[in-house]
């Protein structure tokens, strides 16, 4: 009997440490560079690429906000594709673009557009999502 209650507790301490480490849905980051549309060029990337290892060690994505002007750049992890683009402080989507820029960060998944005859940013989207934690 003494075994047995020893038994029972080591499973339920087995089974308690099992659902505080569950991690819930998950999906590995991902950046992708599509450039073959000249007229709607974008690029969409998770902020977590960098814990994919499947993604290979060139995918990132960057955004960055200062007073003048917001960058989004990226690398495609699978094709080494790299987009670039910015919105200036006269741009009238540059205070969206600054909120975007902020609000990224682990969780998020970043789609920006541009067209190839510009180096601007035509629009930007975020979102965060707990499946893309890590």
């Amino acid at each position: 009997m003494k075994h047995m209650t020893k038994f029972v507790f080591a499973l339920s301490l087995l089974l308690i440490a099992s659902y505080s480490f569950a991690a819930g849905k998950y999906s590995p980051g991902r950046v992708v560079v599509n450039l073959s549309n000249p007229a709607q060029q974008y690029m969409n990337g998770d902020f977590n690429v960098r814990y994919n290892p499947a993604a290979g060690s060139q995918g990132f994505v960057q955004a960055q906000a200062g007073d003048y002007y917001v960058s989004f750049n990226g690398v495609d992890d699978s094709t080494g594709q790299s987009f670039s683009c910015s919105i200036p402080n006269t741009n009238a989507i540059f205070q969206a673009a600054i909120a975007t820029a902020r609000a990224a960060g682990n969780g998020s998944r970043l789609q920006v557009y541009k067209t190839s005859s510009s180096s601007t940013c035509t629009s930007v989207y975020i979102l965060n999502n707990s499946q893309f934690l890590d």
